[in-house]
């Protein structure tokens, strides 16, 4: 059985998630956005940190890497074009903000071109590219979940930000979520709360 767990980064309230197994203490977390990891430690506690995947290079969903960098091993995922904006405080917007230059030197060991499959455990893990809110987006999905970053939230329209983003693409995107996921699937965004993707609709 799969678990998820919501933690709330205190840079513009996104959203990270712990997903663990009923079998083993393998966890994987997604988008550590608070650059003090002290708290998202404390709920890691004893388990096995296996990867840490990025939605996109934005520095609110992954300001908090270098912190669990000091402190576990583990595989970061994301984008080639996540890369370069992890590692430059313009790209990924950080420079702009009240909270100043943030970046990272963390190497991404699993890169993701296209589309991925990765094996954990007996469940398979569904990585693939979705540009539109940033070009470096990415989504997940493993059993009946997915997250989705900044590509799909709940009760708002497309998102493209301005600097990196694209509206097309990313109905483009969002479309493909739609057209190739169950209505029932449970959707976990970067910002607010969980919900099917029966109760979404792209305007």
């Amino acid at each position: 059985m799969i678990s998820v767990e919501r933690i709330v980064n205190d840079i513009f309230t996104s959203n990270c998630y712990i997903i663990s197994k009923s079998e083993g203490n393998r966890i994987l977390i997604i988008d550590p956005g608070s650059k003090d990891c002290t708290m998202l430690m404390g709920r890691i506690g004893n388990r096995n940190v296996e990867y840490v995947l990025i939605t996109h290079g934005h520095f609110d969903h992954m300001a908090g890497v270098n912190c669990l960098r000091k402190n576990l091993n583990f595989n970061v995922i994301a984008s080639a074009e996540c890369i370069e904006k992890m590692m430059d405080s313009k790209k990924n917007l950080s420079f702009y903000s009240e909270f100043g230059p943030i970046t990272t030197t963390t190497a991404v060991d699993i890169i993701v071109d296209s589309e991925i499959t990765l094996k954990w455990g007996k469940e398979s893990l569904r990585i693939f590219q979705t540009p539109g809110h940033s070009k470096c987006g990415i989504c997940m999905s493993i059993g009946s979940f997915i997250f989705t970053g900044d590509t799909l939230l709940n009760e708002v329209s497309p998102l493209a930000n301005k600097l990196d983003g694209d509206t097309y693409l990313l109905k483009k995107s969002i479309q493909f979520i739609i057209d190739n996921y169950p209505a029932e699937t449970s959707v976990f965004p970067g910002h607010g709360s969980d919900f099917f993707l029966s109760n979404y609709t792209l305007n």
